[in-house]
């Protein structure tokens, strides 16, 4: 019987090292934030969707994802549906609505890679995770 809780206090400990030895190599490692600049103009039809598989990606991968929404002109619904789906969104989404906000947003990250997809240009959707 002292053998049998031996034992099992014995897994009990094993377990919690190998928990933290994971928490430490996890926190010690560089923040990998991803920023995606989505450049908008009447993309009323898309936006929703790809902001939910941005979201999506992010709380499965656990890595935070920042988005800001600059929009070009849109003369539909694509800020609206924007601004409501942000709340809901595991990611960080910024409304920029002129280019003067977007460059300020670019500059507050110019050491980190931005991916800037123009949602009208099909082939930069290539750069997103969409799953």
């Amino acid at each position: 019987m002292w053998v049998g809780l031996l034992w099992i206090i014995g897994v009990y400990a094993a377990a919690a090292a190998f928990v933290h030895f994971v928490h430490t190599q996890v926190r010690d490692r560089p923040s990998h934030t991803r920023y995606y600049l989505l450049k908008t103009r009447n993309n009323q039809a898309d936006i929703e969707w790809i902001l939910r598989s941005l979201s999506w990606n992010t709380s499965l991968t656990g890595r935070q994802t920042r988005i800001g929404v600059w929009d070009q002109g849109s003369t539909d619904d694509t800020e609206g549906i924007a601004r409501i789906y942000s709340p809901r969104s595991c990611a960080e989404i910024q409304w920029l609505p002129s280019s003067a906000a977007a460059e300020v947003w670019m500059k507050d990250r110019q050491m980190d890679q931005v991916i800037v997809v123009d949602m009208n240009r099909k082939e930069d959707a290539a750069n997103l995770p969409l799953h």
